[in-house]
């Protein structure tokens, strides 16, 4: 793809570059222009505008600074009628400036002067294509700007900031001779990175970057690449799930910016980040020379078709963070209350502001990182949810939707903010029982479920479950019962959703990232 053209004004190049303080929005722009490779042009009758400015000392000034900015030249002949009347010098920089719009040499036309702005409007969708600074800004950000993901106890930082001479190095300087080259490169590139920290140290790390289809190792077709260069987690913090915690991370980043391919390379000897890698369905499509397996995932944001030749739960599993809703799965609505949502979803438990001191809420909530002394995070994608309730029909590869029930000390109280795949019902009624079933995913200590378990009256379900996402926009209850998700109040227990059409229009519209 061609790179994007912005032609400026007069009055958005003197913005820029006067001596008085930059328009907050145009200062943003440049820097936005800069960062992601659009080009910046100025008319060659801007230059005459300028030059015809009788302030001898700022014209001198304006005149230098434009040699820094590519030049549209004026066109031979004259201009034409269609774009309004030329009745003095003004109107022919005006007109100049959207015929060259108009005819293609640029893309669009930066410019706050509302008389352009009008005669834009005399040619049939030119008006588009003429934006103000804001317009622009807005614009470049929608269409370049990655949307973020936030979990705790990870941050997204620059290969500049982390030192080189850290631990997490060491092995991959003893596997690759070049490494320090390699990162050096990472660094005057500006590599973005996700790491993983444990108690201030840091435990995992994710390098990535954007690949072309011209460009890259993958062979699978895909427009946008995303290349996870470096995955790797410290040994002695192997078993805290960090190697699940930054692929979803990866995968969250992907689905949400509209990736179409992430890969991976690895080597043999890396079984630990190979099985992960393919349970979430990376599938090995070539070796290299170097014995450097590639292992590739689609993304997309369309609906995923059911499934044909996996099991429904095996086809979300592989096709993660996207997930079926057709055939014989069912949905449920699963309540939970506000101290459970804190510990299950750390990430999207935000507390309400404060009416005198708003700045500091909680967003997120620290409870649960203090109670479990900073260790095993809970935003993993394969969690554990327990409950009391008797319900028989759950299966795996059904829908779950969280309902985080009254609590006024968190933002999005009495919500649904989160959605999940079921991948195993079980049914116990002894602590040991419980506590060797939830092992591996549970953030609950045993005196916590000894706790739960006394509650119980001897009977918890336990549902194992895939996160897929929380909404970016939770379901408030006042739509939930509109719409007949719910009857006429939310749910006490977990309960099956009946109108799996509402549920889907409902994931839809409340950007999830997901498409079902």
């Amino acid at each position: 793809m061609d790179r994007t053209k912005f032609l400026i004004d007069t009055n958005v190049f003197i913005g820029l570059e006067d001596n008085h303080a930059v328009n907050p929005n145009a200062s943003k722009l440049a820097q936005l222009c800069q960062k992601h490779s659009i080009d910046i042009y100025v008319h060659e009758a801007t230059k005459d505008d300028i030059r015809r400015d009788r302030n001898l000392k700022r014209r001198n000034i304006s005149e230098s600074k434009l040699a820094k900015y590519q030049s549209i030249e004026n066109p031979k002949g004259r201009l034409p009628d269609s774009l309004g009347p030329i009745r003095n010098a003004h109107d022919q920089v005006d007109v100049a400036l959207l015929f060259a719009l108009d005819i293609g040499a640029v893309d669009f036309l930066i410019t706050e002067d509302r008389g352009i702005h009008t005669r834009a409007g005399r040619k049939n969708g030119l008006a588009n294509q003429v934006l103000t600074i804001a317009d622009a800004k807005a614009w470049v950000e929608s269409n370049f700007a990655k949307t973020p993901i936030v979990l705790p106890h990870i941050e997204s930082c620059a290969a500049h900031q982390i030192p080189k001479d850290d631990e997490i190095f060491e092995s991959l300087r003893e596997g690759y001779p070049d490494f320090d080259e390699w990162w050096k490169k990472c660094i005057g590139q500006h590599r973005q990175c996700w790491a993983a920290y444990i108690d201030d140290k840091l435990a995992g790390l994710i390098v990535y970057k954007d690949e072309a289809p011209d460009n890259t190792d993958a062979i699978l077709d895909g427009d946008k690449i995303l290349k996870l260069c470096t995955f790797k987690v410290k040994p002695e913090y192997r078993g805290e799930k960090l190697g699940e915690q930054l692929l979803k991370m990866a995968f969250w980043f992907a689905q949400l910016n509209g990736y179409d391919l992430v890969y991976v390379t690895t080597f043999e000897e890396q079984q630990t980040l190979i099985r992960l890698l393919e349970f979430y369905g990376f599938k090995l499509t070539y070796t290299k020379e170097n014995r450097e397996g590639v292992y590739e995932k689609f993304f997309s944001r369309k609906p995923l078709p059911p499934a044909s030749h996996k099991t429904p739960l095996d086809h979300s599993r592989t096709n993660y963070p996207r997930f079926s809703l057709s055939g014989n799965l069912k949905a449920f609505c699963i309540p939970i209350q506000g101290q459970f949502h804190r510990t299950l979803f750390p990430e999207i438990s935000f507390g309400n502001e404060l009416p005198l001191l708003p700045e500091l809420s909680l967003t997120p909530l620290e409870i649960y990182s203090k109670s479990s002394g900073g260790r095993t995070p809970g935003n993993t994608i394969r969690k554990v949810y327990i409950s009391r309730s008797k319900i028989k029909k759950m299966s795996p590869a059904d829908v779950l939707l969280f309902y985080l029930s009254k609590d006024d000390s968190l933002k999005y109280s009495q919500t649904i903010t989160s959605v999940g795949v079921l991948e195993r019902v079980s049914y116990v009624d002894d602590l040991e029982s419980l506590i060797k079933l939830v092992a591996k995913r549970s953030v609950y200590s045993n005196t916590q479920l000894q706790g739960i378990m006394d509650q119980s009256n001897g009977h918890l379900l336990v549902l194992d479950f895939l996160l897929i996402n929380h909404f970016s926009n939770p379901i408030e209850l006042h739509t939930a019962v509109e719409t007949k998700l719910f009857n006429s109040r939310p749910p006490q227990s977990i309960a099956e959703i009946e109108d799996i059409n509402v549920c889907k229009e409902l994931i839809n519209s409340h950007d999830l990232g997901v498409v079902v």
